[in-house]
């Protein structure tokens, strides 16, 4: 399941959670208690507590199941020597990826009798459109093939969390419908801090630009003399 059809369903699950716990919310505004927030504030409280800790896990998913698909097509590559070893891992960890990429174009009954050396493979890749490195070695397509294999069933337990995550914060968040539950708090302090946030992040991306340019600037002028930079 790819992230983009994941994102849109926890999406969904948020519009859903919107609409419930707005309209939960008026049906208790009988005008016996004055409640403390409008229906809406509710509806947006189960909108975001079904949406951010999801989206938030996609992201850390994201991250975690790239880095275990490297060091696990890493772990399937053949020993090297010492020289080479360093100078090489990076590249054939690329190139597997890339192939991996490649077969998950064929069909499967192309990959069912998918040859087992990359002269014979290449003509099929080519003919989908798929340009690979000459680089490519014939150990590298099971290598490849199994990264495919792990890739989706990370992609899959990785759905069913996000989205049953996604599920559990709406729950919880319509659970706590009530006339006196402070929804609009909850939700301007979640808005508030998402503003910090954002502000701290333009902040520390300015600095770090600033700071990218001076150490360029100072590096330039150790090897050019500032004089003959700007008078010649």
């Amino acid at each position: 399941m790819s992230s983009l059809l994941v994102l849109a369903i926890v999406v969904a699950v948020g519009l859903v959670a919107f609409f419930i716990g707005r309209q939960r919310a008026a049906a208790q505004d009988n005008g016996k208690v004055k409640p403390h927030s409008r229906a809406h504030y509710h509806g947006w409280w189960a909108f975001l507590l079904a949406v951010l800790p999801a989206l938030l896990l996609l992201a850390v998913w994201a991250v975690g199941s790239s880095v275990f698909l490297d060091r696990h097509i890493h772990a399937a590559l053949p020993e090297r020597t010492v020289d080479s070893k360093v100078a090489s891992e990076a590249l054939d960890v690329s190139l597997v990826k890339s192939l991996a990429r490649g077969l998950r174009k064929l069909d499967a009954g192309t990959l069912a009798a998918m040859p087992a050396s990359f002269a014979e493979l290449q003509p099929l890749l080519a003919a989908k459109g798929v340009a690979l490195a000459s680089d490519t070695q014939d150990y590298m397509i099971p290598i490849a093939v199994e990264a495919n294999k792990v890739q989706d069933r990370l992609s899959l337990f990785g759905a069913i969390v996000i989205l049953a995550s996604s599920i559990a914060g709406a729950f919880y968040a319509l659970r706590q419908i009530e006339p006196r539950a402070r929804a609009r708090n909850n939700v301007e302090r979640l808005m508030l801090w998402g503003l910090l946030a954002a502000s701290t992040i333009a902040i520390l991306t300015t600095v770090g630009i600033v700071l990218s340019m001076l150490f360029q600037t100072i590096t330039f002028f150790e090897s050019v003399s500032p004089m003959s930079f700007f008078f010649g």
